[in-house]
């Protein structure tokens, strides 16, 4: 069955009436993300020897601030990466198990670049960890641990993108640490420091740890197949209808009228207001 799913989704990119601008556009990605994926392999080697020449232990100054790399890449995941669409639909009235449909989307979004990209930095790293001197047990657990976190992203992006509170309680903690630590007040790192580096010291940690991105998965398909009816598909969606005038922006004249229905426009549109908050946060 999945590999009739993929030759649907090849039919649908290929007969697409934007298919060369897809194709285009695709192309244009791959080259930019081929690009930032040598420059993180050359990071991965170089970033021991440049820690070593500064008299710094590499493993233990890249898991200090493993907690901010992880938390900026759910947040990332959330305003770039697309979560896997595929129009269920015409197969709900199919006799087809719905747990299948489900199967192939998560599969669908383990395969995303996100996934990859981290590997060319941290696989790198592991191995000049491992002919360094470092525990090659050690340093193979730590990696994978690395791996969980990076899947269990994965999946809990797709839980953000329908459950916009859960965005809003990671977004709220990365900011509220980076201005604790900034301001002096807190340093997060010094207790999640110690937690990276039990992966490392500790290989069975590690090794449970891949149980986390199972978890995720497992109530990622209970979620979604629980969501996946044929009522719920097609029917409409309700929602209270609030009215804004913003009267403060009538002082602009007629440039006050535009900028209200933009400000609704932003309001209204999940991309849109993505794309704002995403400028700030680079900013």
């Amino acid at each position: 069955m999945f590999k009739k799913f993929i030759f649907l989704e090849w039919k649908s990119f290929t007969r697409s009436a934007a298919f060369k601008m897809n194709l285009f556009l695709k192309i244009v990605l791959g080259l930019v993300g081929t690009i930032y994926t040598v420059i993180l392999f050359f990071l991965g080697v170089a970033a021991f020897y440049l820690l070593k020449k500064k008299s710094l232990d590499p493993l233990s100054t890249i898991n200090k601030y493993l907690i901010y790399w992880w938390l900026a890449d759910l947040m990332f995941r959330y305003f770039l990466q697309k979560s896997p669409v595929m129009r269920v639909k015409p197969f709900l009235t199919l006799p087809l198990k719905k747990g299948k449909i489900i199967s192939f989307l998560l599969g669908k979004s383990a395969i995303s670049f996100f996934n990859i990209y981290p590997a060319f930095f941290f696989l790198p790293f592991t191995i000049v960890l491992m002919t360094n001197g470092y525990s090659v047990i050690g340093a193979l657990s730590w990696h994978l641990a690395i791996v969980a976190l990076v899947y269990a992203n994965n999946y809990l992006n797709l839980l953000m993108d329908n459950l916009d509170r859960l965005f809003i309680g990671v977004a709220v903690v990365l900011l509220s640490f980076a201005a604790l630590q900034y301001f002096g007040y807190l340093d997060i790192t010094v207790y999640t420091a110690p937690v990276f580096q039990a992966f490392y010291n500790w290989p069975v940690a590690g090794f449970l740890m891949l149980l986390l991105p199972v978890f995720l998965y497992s109530y990622c398909f209970r979620y979604f197949k629980n969501i996946l009816r044929t009522d719920e598909a097609v029917q409409a969606k309700v929602q209270d209808v609030k009215t804004e005038n913003f009267t403060w922006l009538e002082k602009y004249g007629l440039m006050g009228t535009f900028l209200k229905n933009d400000i609704k426009l932003i309001k209204r549109n999940k991309r849109s207001r993505s794309t704002v908050i995403g400028s700030l946060l680079f900013l």
